[in-house]
């Protein structure tokens, strides 16, 4: 699966000018590691393309020519979504700020991810969230977004937070990427419901399935072990939440929590996620991955 990035005409302009430079700070190398990842498609229309060569040809003409030659690359190697072209218009739009908004309202899928290098008085006026560049520091969802646009994946520890607040705030930034949660997927060896990760989910009123073990502490759980567990899971969640578990424990031992291609690997059990103790969180943003981890489904059976 290609990700789905709209562009705001800032970040253009930076790829173009610094792309050949020798000397690159690390927003310049961001931004060109992202135009040229080949899985990351870019969001465009005909009018926004127009757009752009009218304002190259205005303000950066020795860049205008370099625009285009960037638009044929994406375009012949199928990095650009067209599909909004296809939508029939009430109005024309009279500027690319204009269009720059349709497109952001148009788009009918639940991920993608809006760059810009900062936002000016334009983008200032809309709650939607834009990842900047510019403000990007670790842990925080600019830093995020780059990071999956860029590499698709990022590993953060226990010591670069400095609160449980900003622990929160970092896995509430991760469950807000997509447009909403529809289904999420939870792998744990025990069902211990009481954790900040769950707490922010249930908020969200997704479908849950959870997978877990059958098996605690070498004990094979009974009939009404495991409806236990599984009113606990609807309790927190909601009545609709599935329940299955398997017997074989490789499959339950990695913990993770997985939505739209996004998968968040924990190295310890959820509960454990404190200020004071070790650990570290994987998150990873790939159709490979995603379709690995879910093939394991079949392996467990359904709690009725």
């Amino acid at each position: 699966m290609k990700l789905d990035i709209l562009l705001y005409k800032d970040v253009i302009i930076n790829y173009l000018v610094n792309f050949k430079k020798l000397l690159k700070n690390d927003f310049d190398l961001f931004v060109i590691t992202i135009i040229c990842n080949p899985e990351n498609r870019f969001i465009m229309t005909k009018e926004y393309f127009n757009f752009l060569e009218l304002y190259f040809l205005e303000f950066f003409d020795e860049h205008l020519e370099k625009f285009q030659v960037l638009y044929t690359e994406l375009s012949d190697n199928s990095r650009i979504y067209r599909d909004l072209d296809k939508v029939i218009r009430s109005s024309e739009t009279q500027s690319f700020d204009e269009e720059f908004q349709f497109i952001f309202k148009e788009y009918p899928h639940f991920l993608k991810i809006i760059l810009c290098l900062k936002r000016n008085d334009f983008l200032k006026k809309f709650d939607f969230f834009i990842c900047e560049i510019e403000n990007s520091v670790r842990p925080n969802v600019n830093w995020i977004c780059l990071r999956l646009a860029a590499n698709r994946e990022f590993i953060i520890y226990n010591y670069h937070f400095e609160s449980q607040l900003q622990i929160q705030h970092f896995l509430a930034d991760v469950f807000s990427l997509p447009k909403s949660l529809l289904t999420v997927q939870i792998f744990d060896n025990y069902v211990n419901t009481n954790n900040v990760c769950f707490d922010l989910i249930a908020s969200k009123g997704p479908d849950v399935e959870y997978y877990s073990s059958k098996i605690i502490n070498q004990n094979l759980l009974t009939k009404s072990e495991l409806q236990l567990k599984k009113n606990e899971i609807r309790k927190k969640f909601s009545n609709n939440a599935k329940y299955f578990v398997t017997t074989n424990f490789k499959l339950t031992h990695r913990r993770r929590i997985i939505f739209n291609n996004i998968i968040i690997g924990f190295d310890h059990d959820f509960q454990f996620l404190q200020l004071g103790n070790h650990w570290f969180i994987n998150v990873n943003l790939s159709d490979k991955n995603f379709y690995e981890e879910m093939s394991n489904v079949s392996s467990y059976e359904e709690i009725k």
